[in-house]
């Protein structure tokens, strides 16, 4: 929202939706996929993207090239110290400290201070090809293509082999205590584990082109994609699957809010379809047509990361669902001010906005709805916006 002589600007999250004269109220509602920003991040070869539960924390693998972070939702990008390698695949834990990234013939570095520095674990070196890890970055899991799927429960990089068979394994999931793993198979089935990856029990998936596969928090819902083919989700950790009315598409990777409900998906070459209802329907947003390879979710859903291969960039929308925190500006009681109303988040303000990701927004200090603004006294220009919870 922002505040002149003339006019107010809502915002919602990070994106503007209305302009309204100050005589009637304006409410600004987040639109799944409605507005997509391209970020700072360079133009490389983006295989991998995580984000942390509040989707502040963001880290990007380039294949060939280096480890990016970001500390502001993708506004502004760093490299990290991480080595160039053929990075593959990334995780971050929920706070976003505790990070750990995979290489294709390479090996496995971990992180626990948000990419500042990295440590080669000891990994074997394989076909690193998906990576991922439990909310507080102890219980990872970690597959290779043509290999075994690896786990290790000290997040320093100490590597165990499980039981699972050796397979062209393409993508692993895994809930948010590391008890309930995920692991799907190109050309072939899904398995799963609910003992930390002690056992493996193959499901009653289909056997197909398995491309990724996502998680809800407690391991119940999950959802996966076939390249060329469909979205299947399960309800019940992986024992039932059913096909979704999702499109035939290249989909090439799947993401997923921590109860399910909110899920991001991009097909390469293609577009991007979101569902807010556990994969019951999609719909295609209004990202551009890209060689989209990775997508990741803040834990409600609120805020999406999507990544391209091939010199398009790294793509945010914020306010997926129903998660955010829309304004409703009125008249206030007194001449000369106008109340601001919000259910939920926090209310931020910024003087100055240089675009919607990189605007230097603070919170309001003891701001609470309903809060009043003097008009009179105010700077020519403040912008106010709700950060989502």
């Amino acid at each position: 929202m922002l505040i002149n002589n003339n006019h107010l600007r809502a915002f919602c999250g990070i994106w503007s939706f209305a302009t309204v004269l100050f005589t009637g109220p304006a409410h600004a509602q987040c639109v799944p996929g409605d507005s997509w920003t391209l970020t700072s991040a360079p133009d490389d070869t983006w295989a991998s993207v995580a984000s942390a539960a509040d989707g502040t924390r963001l880290v990007a693998a380039d294949y060939g090239g280096g480890i990016y972070t970001s500390t502001n939702s993708g506004g502004t990008w760093s490299l990290t110290s991480a080595p160039n390698e053929n990075w593959t695949f990334v995780a971050s834990s929920a706070d976003g400290t505790h990070l750990v990234a995979v290489a294709y013939e390479g090996g496995i570095r971990t992180s626990t201070d948000s990419g500042a520095t990295w440590a080669l674990t000891s990994a074997p070196t394989e076909i690193w090809i998906s990576v991922a890890s439990s909310a507080d970055g102890t219980h990872l899991i970690a597959a290779a293509y043509d290999g075994g799927l690896y786990t290790s429960t000290n997040s320093v990089g100490t590597w165990l082999m499980t039981s699972a068979p050796s397979n062209s394994w393409q993508s692993v999931a895994s809930s948010a205590d590391g008890s309930h793993l995920i692991a799907v198979v190109n050309n072939g089935g899904i398995y799963s584990s609910t003992n930390t990856g002690s056992t493996w029990t193959m499901t009653s998936a289909p056997s197909n082109y398995w491309q990724s596969v996502a998680s809800s928090a407690d391991g119940s819902h999950l959802i996966a994609v076939i390249y060329e083919g469909g979205i299947y989700t399960s309800t019940n950790s992986g024992a039932t699957w059913t096909a979704t009315g999702a499109p035939s598409e290249t989909w090439q990777a799947v993401a997923s809010s921590a109860d399910g409900t909110h899920c991001v998906a991009v097909a390469y070459g293609k577009g991007i379809y979101t569902s807010a209802n556990s994969g019951g329907s999609w719909s295609l947003t209004s990202a551009p047509r890209a060689t989209w390879f990775a997508a990741a979710s803040s834990a409600d859903g609120s805020q999406l990361i999507a990544a391209a291969v091939i010199e398009d960039g790294i793509y945010v929308s914020s306010c997926l669902g129903t998660n955010c925190c829309p304004l409703s500006i009125s008249n206030g009681v007194v001449p000369g001010t106008m109340v601001i109303n919000w259910p939920c988040g926090a209310l931020q303000s910024a003087s100055t906005v240089n675009g919607p990701l990189s605007a230097p927004y603070a919170d309001v200090p003891g701001a609470a709805s309903p809060y009043t603004i003097s008009i009179s006294n105010a700077p020519p220009h403040v912008f106010y916006r709700t950060r989502c919870n």
